[in-house]
């Protein structure tokens, strides 16, 4: 197989931006401590209240990562 140059600079630039500076979510701006350190979304306090009907938590396996 052959590389091909053909790819979306659009494309390439929103990767880019998503491994270099992670993948947050827009839920991370809600308040909480601690939060996952992948997505930066609450898993305690106010933030995490807010979240837990919804299903999302710290993970059994590790408090640092959400259940997602």
């Amino acid at each position: 197989m052959t590389a091909t140059n053909d790819n979306d600079p659009e494309i390439e630039a929103l990767w880019r931006d998503k491994l270099v500076h992670g993948h947050h979510t827009r839920i991370a701006i809600l308040p909480g401590s601690p939060r996952c350190t992948v997505c930066r979304v609450p898993v305690g306090g106010i933030g995490g209240a807010v979240l837990k009907p919804f299903g999302r938590g710290p993970s059994r396996m590790s408090p640092n990562l959400c259940n997602l």
